[in-house]
């Protein structure tokens, strides 16, 4: 089952989003287990995610 992303984990996923774009890296832990996040970005596509794949993922597509 999937679980839906709340508003405050969104709020922390993009704040590590901003702070990777900005630094290279983050010390923004995943909300859910605390494990790192990971950001991948492909084409217009931007993918912040838990390092553990079942946990946490958040994608978005740009123009």
């Amino acid at each position: 089952m999937v679980k839906e992303i709340t508003k405050k984990e969104y709020d922390v996923l993009c704040l590590a989003v901003s702070e990777l774009l900005k630094s290279g890296d983050t010390t923004i832990k995943c909300p859910r287990c605390g494990k790192r996040l990971i950001y991948e970005s492909k084409g217009s596509l931007e993918i912040i995610r838990c390092e553990n794949i079942s946990c946490i993922k958040s994608i978005r597509r740009g123009i």
